[in-house]
């Protein structure tokens, strides 16, 4: 049985150096990138949009979930009373006994 061939396509490619990215960084952006440059590249980008506002936590629009599913009961005007304190189970019943 004939063994297929190596995989030329993954990355690094057997062309690679250690320095093939510094040499040509548009031919090896995505095969052997190092990772500290793509980590410099996302800072920029991170600097570029808090510079723009759009990661300052003051102006994100407010977080409603409509179901209440993460996040505790609303707190405001608009509220309604608070749900009643939940009471413990009695101690000589089991959750079989419950259900």
């Amino acid at each position: 049985m004939k063994r297929p061939s190596p995989d030329d396509r993954s990355a690094p490619k057997a062309t690679c150096t250690p320095d093939s990215y510094a040499e040509d960084p548009e031919e090896h952006q995505w095969c052997c990138r190092p990772h500290t440059a793509a980590e410099a590249e996302w800072a920029d980008t991170l600097a570029e949009r808090r510079t723009r506002g759009e990661l300052n936590p003051e102006v994100w629009p407010p977080l409603v979930d409509e179901e209440r599913f993460d996040v505790g009961p609303h707190v405001g005007p608009h509220a309604g009373p608070p749900p009643p304190a939940p009471t413990p189970a009695p101690g000589h019943l089991t959750l079989d006994d419950l259900d």
